[in-house]
């Protein structure tokens, strides 16, 4: 496993579909706006930088085969005979691949399903973080969805999954039940119009076989006789057949059918899971269900099972969704006909984006917050201190920075400016408590934000340049850049292209690394991984009291901030790892190919607390607070490292001998 990514997809690509009502075409086969949704989703995949898939066929293999073959060359495909059910089609590739590595990580998903990268990348970042065995994708159910429903335990942790087929024979079971209590006898006729209406919901879906499966022995005794004794047939409808009941660690939970429809939250059969725990979960697997086929569903309160009875509880991340058009399948011609409008809406709404009100206020608002902070009762005054603790000189420091990025925006502006819309972005410096870098080899870090940092203040444009000015404009000279002019002098093909391009060399030759490239790294960075989506550009007016050069990550705090703007203010989908690693990646524009653990420090520090950071996959293992007896003392030399001249050749060149140490100990 590398980084935050899975290390195989395995796309569940055997059902007939026989609700798609085409016996010659595979359903994952189907087109999408023109692409077969099968490759249309296995582009997402690609796109989030997973680079071996396993494919299980069945109906039509040869179709789906080739569907795929004219474009990728990294695919391998399982065979499944019997379409006994997704969780079977799992059984077909542990059979055919015995020898996977168990630890490595799965995403698992249905071959129609057609997600969001962003949300990819979300879960992708719940699962590893969270070190969960199991990670889930759930939205939230619409009117008469046929998801499964999402159970929790009592401490709100995923539990189980019910699937709609056992929710309905939960409820006939019911049903049956209350009208064999309340009579002797009674006519067969009547019970099995009742079974056809609460279980077969859709017209001219009934089959004695599914009744048969669904209803073991109690359907066949009603087939076979006009009228029966009550007491006869309750034997084959105990009172635990009409509940749901699962095990959790506070005890048992017990559902009714009714309260199972009506849970929130809804199953989109996208898992991650370890291949080694998913044959130990497949062995522990049965057909005890409705459908008497084997529920890849089922998985999740196997899991939570396993969990319990080791005492690792909670062991199941779910990432929760609200935008039921962020994951998208059919099952039938009118299904595929909305998947496609909603892509085609997706595609066509490119308008301005929405920002977010929590953080952008007119400038007179912003000024009338801060003229206030000298009172204590103020929110200002009470902002100030949860941020920067109750030491007075620390606040009178940092709020002096915040007055001056507010005054310089509104000189800028030659005082036309109290109705702009602008945000504030701090970004404090680090300290790397015991240890030196060693992230960039996957080593864990110690550390803490201090009490000097970058501020900034961001106003949207509504084209793509990004002004920049600093109020110490004696040493950092205002600026401006194009977002599209300054990828017009670049390669594109991929992140590394841009920063190892001889074009990028040149530019630093004739021009140096002033300060401004700093912002540049973390706006094409972003650029580069949100590709579709041209960004707007900013004002941003900065000020810093960070001692440069002196180890302490004042450029890191550039980017981070410049990041933080970018995405403010182009209402990009990130999340804190994956900017972490994207401002990580951004300095390498500048020339220093060291890991993100500055950044990580600027990102997810805070105040009076030691963060212990891990790497390989990213994830922040705990934050403890630093002892209050305690004193950390930092001494400035005065002996600037800066990472424009020798002190980037000599960082890059420790991480050279880093890596031509590893490979010389392998």
């Amino acid at each position: 496993m590398s980084g935050n990514i899975p290390d195989y997809t395995v796309i569940l690509a055997a059902g007939r579909g026989t609700r798609m009502q085409s016996p010659l075409l595979p359903k994952v086969c189907f087109k999408v706006n023109g692409v077969p949704a099968i490759k249309r989703a296995l582009r997402t995949y690609q796109d989030c930088g997973i680079r071996r898939h396993l494919v299980v066929v069945g109906n039509l293999a040869g179709q789906v085969m080739e569907t795929l073959g004219d474009e990728f060359d990294n695919v391998a495909y399982v065979y499944q005979k019997q379409q006994l059910g997704t969780a079977n089609a799992l059984r077909c590739l542990t059979r055919a691949l015995p020898d996977l590595p168990p630890d490595s990580d799965l995403l698992i998903v249905a071959g129609d399903r057609l997600i969001a990268q962003s949300v990819l990348e979300r879960l992708f970042d719940q699962y590893f973080s969270s070190r969960a065995d199991l990670a889930l994708l759930a939205t939230r159910c619409q009117a008469k969805s046929t998801q499964g429903r999402i159970v929790m335990d009592p401490q709100r942790e995923a539990l189980a999954i019910v699937e709609c087929a056992d929710i309905r024979q939960r409820k006939a079971y019911r049903l049956l039940r209350e009208k064999l209590l309340a009579q002797s006898r009674i006519n067969s006729e009547e019970l099995r119009g009742l079974i056809q209406d609460e279980f077969f919901v859709e017209p001219g879906k009934f089959s004695p076989e599914k009744a048969e499966a669904a209803f073991p022995g109690l359907w066949a005794a009603l087939e076979s006789n006009d009228e029966m004794a009550s007491d006869a047939l309750l034997d084959f409808i105990p009172e635990d057949k009409t509940r749901f009941v699962f095990q959790s660690r506070a005890g048992k939970v017990r559902l009714e059918a009714e309260d199972a429809a009506a849970l929130p939250y809804g199953n989109t059969s996208v898992y991650l899971v370890k291949y080694g725990l998913l044959r130990q979960l497949l062995d522990r697997l049965d057909r005890d269900n409705a459908q008497q086929e084997e529920y890849l569903s089922d998985l999740p309160y196997l899991a939570y099972q396993q969990a319990l009875e080791q005492d690792k509880l909670p062991c199941i991340s779910v990432l929760r969704l609200d935008e039921p058009n962020r994951v998208l399948g059919f099952n039938n011609p009118a299904e595929l006909l909305e998947v496609e409008k909603a892509l085609r809406e997706s595609s066509q709404q490119k308008e301005e984006p929405i920002l977010d009100e929590r953080h952008f206020h007119s400038l007179a608002q912003w000024q009338a917050y801060f003229d206030d902070w000298q009172n204590p009762d103020s929110a200002a005054a009470k902002m100030l201190q949860k941020l920067y603790g109750a030491d007075e000189e620390i606040i009178v420091r940092q709020a002096a920075l915040l007055h001056q990025v507010l005054q310089e925006y509104a000189q800028s502006r030659d005082g036309q400016g109290a109705d702009d819309l602008v945000g504030l972005v701090r970004m404090p410096g680090r300290l790397n408590v015991m240890g030196r870098h060693v992230d960039h080899q996957g080593g864990n870090c110690n550390l803490m934000t201090i009490s000097f940092e970058t501020i900034m203040l961001l106003h949207p444009r509504q084209d793509d340049w990004v002004s920049l000015r600093h109020c110490d404009a004696a040493r950092f000279a205002a600026t401006k850049f194009s977002i599209s002019e300054l990828l017009a002098e670049l390669p594109w093909e991929d992140w590394n292209s841009v920063v190892s391009s001889e074009a990028l060399m040149q530019r630093f030759k004739e021009y140096g690394v002033d300060w401004s490239e700093y912002v540049k790294a973390a706006v094409l960075r972003l650029q580069k991984k949100f590709a579709t989506e041209p960004l707007r550009g900013m004002d941003l007016v900065v000020a810093g009291n960070i001692p440069m050069a002196a180890g302490l990550s004042s450029s890191s705090s550039l980017i981070v901030g410049a990041a933080e703007a970018a995405v403010a203010v182009n209402a990009l989908p990130t999340f804190p790892a994956q900017l972490v690693t994207l401002c990580g990646e951004g300095e390498w524009f500048v020339g220093t190919r060291g890991g993100n653990a500055d950044h990580a420090a600027v990102k997810m520090g805070s105040q009076g607390s030691v963060v212990k950071v891990k790497f390989f996959p990213f994830a922040v293992e705990e934050s403890v607070v630093f002892p209050a007896s305690h004193v950390m003392l930092v001494c400035d030399s005065g002996i600037k490292a800066r990472k424009s001249s020798s002190a980037k050749d000599q960082f890059n060149h420790r991480i050279s001998c880093y890596r031509i140490g590893f490979e010389l100990i392998r």
